[in-house]
């Protein structure tokens, strides 16, 4: 089985006009199961190619199903990419298209291949797509490390009988998802803002300089200005309040706080996703 759909590489809330991308590329590690090739035109076309979906979690192949899936693969990789995102076109309305699968090729000509991004899951999936990337944007990913995490998001979004904490859990992923293919910066910020605040708080509510204690304390760094962000997204949320929050952040101050943000926010909610996953476990 093969599946196709239309996809979107480029950076959250790029400070440069959409379309004047000159090339990216991301190694994959580990490759066995997910490949994303392209190719070196400064608008590239992408293809993801997944063998053996079903190995990585895929239920069925009706068109609910494959779209859940294919969304979960591209939530997983915005967790571990670093500067960059994957997004499905927002134009695109026609159904993950199913064909029959292909032989997979050969791993060694596959990380010597020069000509774009590759991901490896005889089931296949494929994913075609455009990029639209940062000047000279270079990424790693881990397959053993994606297929890890995609393990996690299936255990906390189809458990039967959940632990409570993973109501925020969920809310966190959904937020994250959301924000991080968010065209407009403050949507973007607000998403990963959104995210933190859910992964933070899974176990209990948590505001103010206490939440701002919690987030250095969770992330190891105890100079973050996780105040002055925490008083951006209030502004930004509420933006007519006189005086109850800091004055309305600039586009720049967004993005140099998009940029602080998004290392924090996954590396809590890559720790949280993996206790409640293991919480799940414990409980089947």
């Amino acid at each position: 089985m093969t599946i196709k759909k239309f996809i979107h590489i480029d950076e959250p809330a790029q400070p440069s006009k959409p379309g004047l991308i000159h090339g990216a590329k991301i190694k994959i590690k580990n490759q066995r199961q997910i490949f994303l090739e392209g190719n070196k035109q400064p608008t590239q076309s992408l293809k993801m190619v997944i063998h053996e979906p079903r190995l990585l979690g895929l239920k069925n192949s009706d068109q609910l199903n494959l779209h859940d899936f294919f969304n979960r693969v591209i939530t997983t990789c915005n967790l571990l990419l670093k500067n960059t995102r994957l997004s499905t076109d927002p134009t695109d309305t026609a159904p993950v298209e199913v064909c029959q699968s292909k032989q997979p090729p050969d791993i060694e000509q596959v990380q010597s291949m020069d000509d774009g991004v590759i991901f490896p899951a005889s089931d296949t999936l494929k994913v075609r797509g455009r990029t639209e990337i940062e000047l000279h944007s270079y990424e790693d990913l881990d397959e053993a490390h994606v297929c890890k995490v995609l393990d996690m998001l299936h255990a906390v979004y189809d458990a039967k009988d959940p632990p409570a904490t993973v109501g925020n859990i969920r809310e966190s992923l959904k937020a994250y998802s959301r924000g991080i293919v968010a065209r407009d910066r403050e949507e973007v910020f607000k998403g990963l803002f959104v995210a933190l605040e859910k992964a933070v708080n899974f176990d209990k509510d948590r505001s103010g300089k206490c939440f701002d204690s919690k987030v250095k304390g969770l992330c190891g760094n105890q100079n973050l200005k996780i105040g002055d962000i925490r008083k951006a997204n209030g502004r930004l949320k509420h933006p007519s309040s006189e005086g109850q929050f800091s004055k309305h952040p600039d586009n720049s101050t967004i993005y140099e706080y998009i940029k602080i943000l998004r290392p924090v926010t996954v590396k809590i909610m890559l720790d949280k996703l993996e206790e409640v996953a293991r919480q799940i476990k414990n409980m089947s």
